[in-house]
């Protein structure tokens, strides 16, 4: 008997999302109302799609000590399911423990809040016959670091295996190392799908047999989880086969963005060409807010005019946008494109300040060896670099003019 169902994880309501302050107040509820309003997205899938349940993966709330109101959003979103007979699996992760404050409010019979204590394995019936069996377990504290993958295992009989585990398969060095596992443990368990959460990219680790999968969180929430965010959509024929199908939830999306402008580029040109790109942006991206850091590498003359902060700015206030769905131009960081006839003495010295002014460990390890003279015995010398270690980036523009020869 064929079924559907959906797998979201890390929700994170009430991300407090602080720095926000230098941004308008109009924009800056709609990033705090953000979480809240791709839950409002999933339920809606969820409604629309008819699925037989909904899977959250972990990290439902941002917190441990979750507000009353975010408890108080989610529970309204769990009835609104509940009343179509859509029925919902939670387990609670690293950020949302069991042993947090959790208000005694009731949540409908068709949610299942998975216990911390053990594994729990619950059927799914359709017309009086079981399609599916969800198993799972939650984070009872926020730091688990036991190998939970090892308590489960698929019991006899069971049509079709579903695992819910908020875990860090392979030791990602990005996220925190929770309930660590590898591919092979997670196979050797006996699940047909096992719907993962704790890292925030949406992957697919392995296609089959079974198919192993993060959903990523349901909203972007600052600029290093740029891209389409949302939840995975699962459906299983009559032979257990399982497809899976990415639907976007995200309201305003964070997005990292490449121009390259022709070296011999004119303002006028440089405008037009940002117009096409991030009016390009728009129109991909759908009917939804845009925050956009922007790379852009210019020829010479923009990139003396791109140093100069007036001129930069007047680019960002160009494209700030406020209005429903916003657009922002968050920053842009250049770079000066290098002409084929350049000096090739000048090239490779650009190139080794390049990886020198980007690696803060390497810069000092420069202060410290190739100026070790400067530093140890020349006093006025070694105030100057001194200062260097605390500098902002903005010297490096004038040091690549110094190599070019102030061209």
């Amino acid at each position: 008997m064929g079924f559907s169902f959906v797998h979201a994880a890390d929700l994170h309501l009430d991300t407090p999302f602080v720095g926000l302050s230098h941004l308008p107040q109009m924009i800056r509820e709609q990033i705090q109302q953000s979480t809240f309003a791709a839950l409002d997205q999933l339920v809606q899938l969820c409604l629309e799609e008819n699925v037989d349940f909904l899977i959250i993966a972990g990290d439902v709330y941002d917190c441990k000590e979750r507000s009353l109101a975010a408890q108080l959003r989610f529970q309204q979103a769990m009835c609104q399911l509940a009343e179509r007979g859509i029925r919902v699996f939670v387990a609670h992760g690293n950020h949302d423990p069991l042993d947090g404050y959790r208000a005694q409010l009731n949540l409908p019979p068709a949610i299942h809040v998975f216990s911390g204590e053990q594994v729990e394995a619950i059927p799914v019936w359709r017309n009086g016959k079981e399609i599916a069996r969800v198993y799972g377990m939650s984070y009872a504290t926020s730091r688990v670091t036991e190998r939970l993958v090892r308590r489960f295992r698929r019991e006899t009989a069971v049509p079709y295996a579903l695992g819910v585990l908020h875990t860090n398969v392979g030791g990602d060095p990005s996220h925190d190392n929770y309930a660590p596992c590898s591919l092979e443990e997670l196979a050797q368990t006996g699940m047909d799908y096992w719907a993962l959460g704790h890292i925030h990219r949406r992957q697919v680790l392995r296609e089959r047999q079974p198919t192993i999968a993060y959903a990523g969180n349901t909203q972007g929430r600052h600029s290093r989880e740029s891209g389409e965010k949302g939840c995975l959509l699962g459906r299983v024929n009559h032979a257990g086969e399982t497809t899976l199908t990415f639907r976007p939830l995200d309201v305003i999306r964070w997005v990292e963005h490449t121009v390259d402008a022709e070296a011999n580029s004119t303002e006028q040109s440089l405008i037009d060409l940002l117009d096409d790109e991030i009016g390009g942006l728009k129109a991909s991206n759908g009917n939804r807010s845009l925050i956009i850091r922007l790379r852009l590498r210019v020829g010479q003359t923009l990139a003396d005019q791109l140093g100069r902060h007036a001129f930069l700015q007047d680019i960002l206030d160009r494209y700030r946008v406020e209005q429903t769905p916003f657009l922002w131009l968050q920053q842009i960081d250049w770079e000066q494109q290098l002409v084929e006839e350049e000096d090739p003495f000048v090239v490779e010295l650009l190139n080794q300040w390049s990886e020198l002014s980007g690696d803060a460990a390497l810069r000092e390890a420069w202060l410290q060896e190739a100026v070790a003279p400067l530093l140890n015995e020349h006093r006025l010398g070694s105030k100057w670099l001194a200062n260097l270690r605390d500098e902002p980036i903005d010297w490096e523009r004038e040091v690549e003019r110094l190599i070019r020869g102030n061209k």
